[in-house]
């Protein structure tokens, strides 16, 4: 093959890829008379795209036709790694000749006579192509076409965590350039080969997690005896399908170990580490090869650096509870375990009155010394010593004390105060973080991913600006030795991939704090209020956040409100109704998204159940009940039989019946709002719940779901007439739910329940509305065919009202002429206002209203049907009527 020796070339690294091809068209635009040149082959990807566009291709030579001698100047594209430039890596190291550098990687140290132009995009051809764009240039179609492949290719289509303004503005130009993007498009969304998903298979198979690192990072480690081709693909796929911070795929192919690199923001950069292996790339993306190496070294090589780089071992401080909650040495025993048994706690601490550490105590202790008659003696003198470390101490260290010597728990003390206390339960969730395990789904029906870790979901379902806000919320705990975590349904909903905008935030500290710290950053405002440690922060388009300090609760008395003092965020979780509600996820920087399950919650989202966290959770707050119907209807769960057994022993003990009206219908609203709300007043009523919302609903109780049914395909109908006025489903379904009572009852029950006297006054007037049509209907008085009938007797209804009674009436007629009325006539007014009659002669007073009105009759009639025949009607002195 005769050899060309053009005096510049632009090359990149071995195996191109197309950000690398395109790149290097680029630059024989950006520098004169550049020939672009492959140093070691390309990937297949790029190979495909140059033979597809065929005889419009840009010239892309082989480095076996070009004479490096004849080089003066070597641009260099998408790659400070001169070391692995083939042919040309002796040219590249020449000061005499000219070395052009463009690439968007950096981080490597380039040889003093080096041009570097720093790129700032996600992919190096973006950069590039930027400059083109300012110096004028015009491409081919084919030019553009591979131009933004590998735009498109290096940014994952423009989604990439690394991508800029800079790859979007590209991306616009190269298609005015004529870029072929369906092609560009079928190209990267091409399926994967069987030796790929074969490859897939095992890397899949293989992943575990890196232990002894603070982001979530996956590893897999694997013989790829196909060699399989474009492996970059194959590990990009596995990336899309996992929520890890980073993923490092390990793959030997013949006697050379590739590393193949992906990370998300928060995550490690892939391109440092990959970098002390001798490859590189950037924070998102990265390789290197190992020629060589056994695969098992080069996985503890791997391991060796990302600990070193990334590891974080964990501290006492960092794992213990720091809302302590604890008992005075100096008080006596009775008073000791009379405090004790307020509290969901076994044992507490013992400290004396400069918060020292004395020792700790528990229940059964506690019991055995009263029984012995000890009940007023000081506690001092029976509480078992507490082991204490500081909180920089090694876990390790606390381990010796739990496992080796038995104790509980361990105190963490700072400047000689119990500071915290951490405890085998601790220790046992912090192994548990650290043990390998598979990615799995988080739950029937949901996403892959790594179990304990839900950033990706909350990247994936919340705002930008809200995971920005909690972000930096948890970095702001974080550098006050505080925790911060999302709490709440809204953790459960994500989980189910469900939508919820309720961002609600417990901090193991001072929330207000916290919340002023943030805000005083700008772009926020905090509500605080002191009075219940809680704050809201209101954002850039009325985004929310609710701060609150975590705590514990104590029920004085069944059905009692509770009462609430600070505490750990592991009693605030025990204080919420359900297993399920008791989950939170991590906000500080390093262990962002990582989920707190300390009571089975994830295990109860998997099997649909809902579970109680104590046996006398509805005995404390009989609101539960509602709640646990509500959460069972709307998620399609069931009630576990333990809790089903114990919500009809609170039953049979008449406890509901202590619950105020507000408490009471607050949570029978939220469950007449759900699209279920029949299956849960079903259910309320096979639980005997019913009679507590009212009497008369015991013996009625099919009667009421059937009209409630009604009620719900009602609701379901008006919603599409797509009207812009919007019903409120609760009035509607309340108003079925009660529709026997009368309406001076129907007013009392709502005003005991605490409704607004305005919204109980007119439902119980509709009702007496409703009523009073039905009769005239059913008695003949009132044609349903006569439509100024209709109008004069349904006008005044609320259009709640009207709903309620199209579901509840047992007349078709009624039915009937309910939905015309809906339809076609409510609303209807004259088209003459009350100026306008004055000014035909009417009188002021009462009758300019009464002229309003028969207008209104005549237009509902079809007697007038403008303003003009409104007018000669007033004017014949006619009311419409006949």
């Amino acid at each position: 093959m005769a050899r060309q020796h053009p005096a510049t070339v632009a090359t990149s690294h071995p195996n191109a890829d197309l950000d690398a091809v395109g790149s290097m068209v680029a630059a024989a635009h950006l520098e004169e008379g550049a020939v672009p040149v492959l140093a070691h082959g390309a990937e297949p990807a790029a190979s495909w795209l140059l033979a597809r566009l065929g005889d419009e291709a840009p010239r892309v030579l082989d480095a076996r036709e070009v004479d490096p001698e004849a080089i003066r100047t070597l641009v260099v594209v998408d790659t400070r790694d001169l070391d692995h430039l083939g042919p040309f890596a002796e040219v590249a190291q020449d000061p005499r000749r000219r070395l052009v550098v463009y690439d968007h990687h950096g981080g490597r140290e380039l040889p003093d006579h080096a041009e570097v132009v720093a790129i700032e995009a996600g992919s190096n051809t973006a950069g590039m192509v930027e400059r083109l764009r300012r110096e004028g240039a015009t491409l081919t179609p084919a030019e553009a076409t591979v131009l933004a492949a590998g735009v498109y290719e290096d940014t994952g289509m423009l989604t990439f965590a690394g991508v800029t303004a800079a790859d979007f503005e590209a991306a616009r130009w190269l298609q005015e350039q004529g870029a072929d993007l369906p092609l560009v498009g079928r190209l990267l969304r091409q399926e994967l080969a069987p030796a790929q998903i074969h490859l897939l298979d095992q890397l899949l198979e293989n992943a575990e997690p890196v232990s002894g690192l603070r982001p979530d990072v996956l590893l897999s480690a694997v013989r790829d005896e196909e060699e399989v081709q474009d492996a970059a693909n194959v590990v990009q796929r596995f990336m899309d399908s996992v929520e890890a911070a980073a993923f490092f795929a390990l793959i030997q192919q013949g006697s050379r170990v590739f590393v193949i690199a992906r990370a998300r923001p928060g995550g490690p950069d892939v391109g440092q580490v990959l970098g002390e292996l001798g490859g590189g790339g950037h924070a998102h993306a990265a390789s290197a090869s190992l020629p060589g190496v056994p695969l098992a070294e080069a996985r503890e090589r791997l391991v060796e650096v990302l600990r070193r780089l990334h590891g974080h071992p964990r501290t006492v401080g960092e794992l213990a509870t720091r809302q302590v909650h604890s008992l005075a040495a100096e008080q006596t025993v009775a008073a000791a375990a009379e405090r004790l048994g307020r509290y969901p706690l076994a044992r507490m601490p013992v400290v004396d009155a400069e918060a020292r550490p004395v020792g700790w105590v528990d229940q059964a202790m506690l019991g055995r010394a009263r029984a012995h008659g000890l009940g007023e003696q000081s506690l001092r003198e029976y509480a078992a010593p507490l082991p204490t470390l500081g909180p920089h101490d090694s876990i390790h260290a606390a381990e010796g004390w739990v496992l080796d010597r038995d104790y509980p728990m361990v105190g963490v003390v700072e400047e000689g105060r119990l500071a915290g206390v951490l405890t085998r339960s601790d220790l046992i969730r912090s192994w548990r973080e650290e043990s390998p395990e598979l990615p799995e789904p988080l739950a029937s029906g949901g996403h892959g991913g790594s179990r304990r870790n839900l950033a990706g979901r909350l990247r994936e379902m919340l705002p930008h600006r809200t995971v920005a806000a909690l972000e930096r919320l948890g970095e702001l705990a974080a550098e006050a030795g505080e925790r911060a975590f999302l709490v709440g349904g809204l953790v459960r909903d994500i989980i189910l991939h469900r939508a919820n905008t309720d961002v609600d935030v417990v901090v193991e500290g001072d929330a207000i704090a916290l919340g002023k710290r943030f805000a005083d950053e700008g772009g926020w405002h905090l509500h605080a209020h002191q009075r219940f440690g809680t704050a809201v922060l209101v954002g850039p388009g009325d985004q929310r956040l609710d701060l609150a300090s975590s705590r514990i609760e104590h029920y004085p008395y069944p059905a009692a409100l509770p009462e609430v003092e600070t505490g750990s965020i592991k009693a605030d979780l025990f204080r919420r109704d359900f297993t399920i509600n008791a989950l939170a996820v991590e906000l500080d920087g390093p262990r962002f998204g990582r989920l707190l399950d300390l009571f089975g919650g994830l295990q109860d989202i998997r099997q649909g159940t809902i579970r109680v966290l104590h046996s006398l959770s509805f005995v404390e707050d009989p609101t539960r009940i509602l709640r646990a119907v509500r959460f069972e209807a709307e998620l399609d769960f069931h009630i576990d039989a333990q809790s089903l057994r114990l919500i009809r022993n609170a039953v049979d003990l008449d406890l509901p019946a202590r619950l105020s009206g507000h408490r009471l219908f607050r949570e029978l609203r939220y469950l007449l709002e759900t699209p279920r709300a029949v299956e849960g007043v079903r259910r309320l009523g096979e639980l005997g719940m019913l009679c507590f919302v009212h009497p008369s609903l015991e013996g009625e109780q099919e009667a009421a779901v059937r009209r409630l049914g009604e009620g719900r395909e009602v609701l379901d109908w008006y919603r599409l007439l797509f009207r812009a006025e919007a019903p409120a489903a609760w009035k509607v379904m309340t108003l079925l739910l009660v529709w026997k009572l009368e309406p001076e009852a129907l007013r009392a029950v709502l005003l005991g329940f605490e409704v607004r006297a305005r919204d109980a006054e007119r439902l119980a007037e509709d009702r007496d509305r409703a009523a009073a049509f039905e009769r005239a209907v059913a008695e003949g008085r009132l044609s349903p065919e006569d439509p100024a009938g209709v109008f004069d007797h349904l006008e005044a209804l609320s259009l709640e009202g009207l709903l309620a009674l199209m579901a509840a009436t047992g007349h078709g007629g009624v039915r009937e002429a309910v939905s015309r009325y809906v339809q076609h006539l409510r609303g209807t007014r004259s088209a003459l206002t009350g100026v306008d009659l004055i000014e035909l002669g009417v009188p002021k007073g009462p009758e300019v209203g009464r002229w309003l009105s028969a207008l209104a009759r005549a237009r509902a009639a079809g007697k007038v049907a403008s303003a003009e025949e409104e007018r000669d009607l007033v004017r014949a002195g006619g009311n419409g009527d006949g």
